[in-house]
């Protein structure tokens, strides 16, 4: 009995020291850079202050991007379960998300103030935030080529809270460009435009470079050194045929089966609504801090440090609670932080209730990632595990689509009524979280079926 216990002990130990484990959560790392400074701050900050639009203009962008994603999902599932391929489609993604939020920087400067910048804006940024949402379901179905599945929360965990980190830097590394302050020689061969304190755009559209170049450098270790781990899917299910037909009769099948896996789908029911407030938080964060709550660039940076620091110790010590009390118990705890979170939110009016506000955001937001990729893999079959992943992303994605809509609509709606639409509008993302919370009273809880 004891060399079985040394050699789980060694084998926790070393868990996050293992190359390929290591190497695949530098990509929640990578893309975290990009979600943090070109969904939440840089890009929804230059529709709306520097080029004067309203909310709704970013809500559509968006939402035409969780569109397009919800559309090729089951695609994915095929390419994932039967075909076997993750890494490079990883890699096609990712490197086509970097490309677009490049061009975004370097293409705006170009045109700067012809009107066309705001349909280029947003047509690249359309396909810079498509193209890095495709990534991430080939990268969370990477998982479990990482472990058993009893180490899934471990893993998800230290991924989450390396993406975290990653917020961090790309904030830190970021303010220096946008601010003027780094080297003549560095800014010239980023091909980025003489900052001009006069003018936002210049100051915004110096981000995208940076940040591009961030996510690619930080991609590397996944591109060369995970694997796919190719093995025949169950019963030796192979497909030579359309990979369009076959995703979308795949979808049509498992619907139809939804009996068989009744509580997987509960889970995705009620994960749609509950991300809907998280994907319109992270969206709108930054817009709500500055436009409502009037925090500086500089005093939005710190608050955004602050939530990121919480995510980071959220996201890890949630991987190691996910594992001891199972994740739906842990998903459980999450939305209870999210309702505090969102009720802070809405109602405060003082400077230090928003920072804790801050803090609560961030731990629920790591934490969430933790708990829910871990349930799918708990929930889902192994020959079924690529396609589950793919409802699991249509389902997220969905929810992306909706939220920052709502929050578009009741923002614009009540324009003429000052913050109270902001304000109502989070109060919206509150009955999102409580209709989830309800639906998952019903959902297994995963950690009991376990091999």
């Amino acid at each position: 009995m004891e060399p079985q216990i040394e050699r789980s002990a060694n084998r926790q130990a070393s868990l996050f020291f293992s190359l390929p484990i290591l190497a695949w959560a530098m990509y929640d790392l990578a893309n975290t850079i990009f979600s943090m400074n070109i969904v939440s701050r840089y890009f929804p900050l230059f529709i709306t202050e520097t080029l004067g639009q309203p909310d709704i203009v970013f809500s559509i962008a968006v939402s035409i991007s969780m569109v397009l994603i919800a559309l090729l999902s089951p695609i994915f599932g095929v390419l994932i379960d039967v075909r076997q391929k993750k890494r490079p489609f990883l890699l096609l993604y990712s490197l086509l998300s970097i490309a677009a939020t490049a061009a975004i920087g370097l293409v705006g400067q170009a045109l700067g103030t012809h009107p066309s910048i705001l349909y280029v804006g947003l047509g690249l940024f359309i396909l810079a935030n498509f193209a890095y949402n495709a990534s991430l379901i080939f990268y969370n179905a990477q998982i479990t080529d990482l472990g058993s599945r009893r180490e899934m929360g471990r893993i998800s965990g230290f991924g989450v809270a390396m993406g975290y980190v990653g917020t961090i830097i790309g904030l830190l590394s970021i303010e220096p460009f946008v601010t003027g302050k780094v080297p003549e020689w560095l800014s010239t061969a980023l091909l980025l435009a003489p900052v001009d304190e006069a003018s936002k755009a210049g100051v915004n559209l110096n981000a995208f470079v940076p940040t591009a170049l961030l996510f690619l450098i930080f991609s590397l270790p996944i591109f060369f050194l995970v694997k796919d781990r190719r093995e025949q899917a169950i019963g030796g299910e192979t497909f030579q045929g359309s990979i369009f037909k076959e995703g979308y009769a795949r979808v049509w099948r498992t619907y139809k089966s939804a009996k068989e896996y009744r509580g997987l789908f509960r889970f995705l029911i009620a994960y749609f609504f509950f991300t809907d407030a998280i994907n319109t938080v992270i969206a709108f964060m930054s817009v709500y801090a500055q436009g409502v709550m009037g925090l500086s660039a500089s005093e939005l940076t710190m608050f955004l440090l602050v939530a990121t620091a919480f995510a980071v110790i959220g996201s890890f010590l949630m991987g190691f609670v996910t594992d001891k009390i199972g994740s739906k118990r842990s998903i459980y705890l999450v939305l209870w932080l999210w309702v505090a979170a969102l009720t802070l939110a809405a109602t405060s009016n003082s400077m230090p209730l928003f920072w804790v506000t801050g803090i609560l955001i961030g731990i629920g937001m790591g934490s969430t990632w933790v708990s829910t990729r871990t349930l799918i893999v708990e929930l889902s079959p192994p020959e079924k595990r690529g396609e589950f992943f793919g409802l699991f992303s249509l389902s997220g994605k969905v929810s992306a689509i909706i939220g920052p809509l709502v929050w578009g609509v009741i923002t614009y709606t009540l324009r003429d009524y000052g913050d109270l639409g902001s304000r109502i509008a989070i109060f919206s993302l509150l009955l999102f979280v409580l209709i989830g919370m309800w639906l998952m009273r019903k959902v297994p809880d995963g950690s009991k079926v376990l091999d």
